[in-house]
């Protein structure tokens, strides 16, 4: 009960209760406060913008051989943060090598470009000359915005080959976040749904046929039954896939559909054999 004393004793002066009241709201901003942003970018276009050089140096197209590529400041890039990350990412896959940052620096002087945003072949392919590297990597940032906690990013990039003066491949677009990316979860869910419902249907709809199987009684029949009807749910799985395989895990959920589409038509023709 002291300590219960000291501390109302304390609080009698005006004062002291509202010191305290300031000290728990001091307290609770640096608390509740959204974190301050490590460099130029808030947290929500830092996490879009590494999302999106991912997916860029993943798209990059192959080339014979491995060899320096000119990353040059990307049009719309104000901050440099993305120009300065893909440069990190694709020095850090092996596939291309970054030239010296003080000689690109040099030759973007030189040209009278210096900091200035290059987003044109020709822009592209002058720098790159210079320096003698076989591929330049430019292009630009359509959108780079943050909205709370959400960010967005839309750019363009292309990869030139300065011997031939022409770009390599189409040009790689990135989106983060994909704005089809919902349009295709949904597509996929209703993909499973077809194949489970007709998965499902397939033996109830051919029951005669079932009942016909069972009444051979014969063992090498029932199973050759049975595995028609499970590669008739792979084939579907595989035609709403597209004919395609891409991976080994669309290679094992392939395989996944046939074993539960085997085990589903082997629980119908137990219940339908145990009703004859």
């Amino acid at each position: 009960m002291a300590i219960i004393r000291t501390i109302a004793s304390l609080l009698k002066p005006r004062w002291a209760l509202v010191a305290l009241v300031l000290v728990a709201v001091w307290e609770g901003y640096l608390l509740l406060r959204p974190p301050e942003p490590s460099g130029p970018l808030d947290e929500p276009r830092r996490e879009v913008a590494e999302e999106a050089c991912w997916q860029a140096v993943e798209k990059l197209p192959e080339v014979p051989t491995a060899g320096h590529v000119a990353v040059l400041r990307l049009a719309g890039d104000g901050t440099q943060e993305v120009t300065k990350r893909l440069r990190e990412l694709i020095e850090r896959t092996g596939t291309y090598e970054q030239p010296e940052p003080g000689i690109l620096d040099r030759v973007m002087e030189e040209l009278k470009i210096g900091e200035r945003e290059v987003g044109t072949l020709e822009d592209a392919l002058a720098a790159a000359r210079f320096v003698r590297t076989p591929y330049a990597l430019f292009g630009r940032i359509h959108e780079f915005t943050s909205d709370r906690d959400a960010g967005r990013i839309r750019m363009e990039l292309t990869l030139a080959d300065v011997g031939r003066a022409k770009a390599v491949g189409q040009p790689i677009i990135v989106a983060v976040p994909d704005p089809e990316a919902r349009m295709r979860w949904i597509l996929g869910l209703v993909r499973v749904a077809v194949w489970v419902l007709v998965t499902a249907l397939l033996p109830v709809v051919t029951l005669p046929r079932v009942r016909r199987i069972l009444e051979t009684e014969s063992n090498a029949k029932i199973l050759l039954g049975l595995l028609a009807y499970s590669c008739a749910a792979g084939v579907l799985a595989l035609g709403l896939k597209g004919f395609s395989v891409s991976g080994w895990l669309w290679g094992v959920l392939l395989l996944g559909a046939v074993l539960l589409a085997f085990l589903y038509t082997y629980l119908v023709f137990s219940l339908v054999e145990r009703r004859q």
